[in-house]
């Protein structure tokens, strides 16, 4: 996002490579409520002591109705209150089990931000990866 201030922090999940994903996987329809979703935040153990975190959470990888749901979520990192939360789909598609889920992750976030923020040109165009773009 060409900020100076802005950096990847470490990950909150050290051991996220082991969760199932054909249990993540389900049918029907699964949200978190606001309210866990504060919790989750809650306990997020950062080495950083101030500025804003951003956390894309999963919440639903519907088999059924072939779509990823996920929160994208703004946090203040001293006090981890969530300063804006969205819930947000988006259609998946693809081959192999991580990329037809991430394709719906990928779609929801960029329905959000890229449509709604970059492509109004609230940032630089080289910033938006090729493919991408709109011209």
């Amino acid at each position: 996002m060409d900020k100076g201030s802005l950096f990847l922090g470490k990950t909150v999940f050290p051991n996220y490579r082991s969760m199932s994903y054909q249990d993540f996987v389900v049918s029907g329809n699964y949200c978190i409520p606001f309210n866990d979703l504060k919790k989750i935040v809650k306990s997020y153990v950062l080495t950083e002591k101030s500025g804003m975190g951003m956390v894309i959470v999963l919440e639903n990888f519907n088999k059924e109705r072939e779509y990823s749901l996920i929160w994208v979520t703004f946090f203040d990192i001293n006090t981890r209150e969530i300063l804006f939360a969205a819930e947000v789909s988006g259609k998946s598609g693809g081959s192999g089990m991580a990329k037809h889920w991430d394709v719906g992750v990928n779609a929801a976030f960029r329905k959000m931000f890229i449509d709604n923020i970059y492509r109004p040109r609230r940032t630089s165009n080289y910033q938006i990866p090729e493919k991408l773009r709109f011209y």
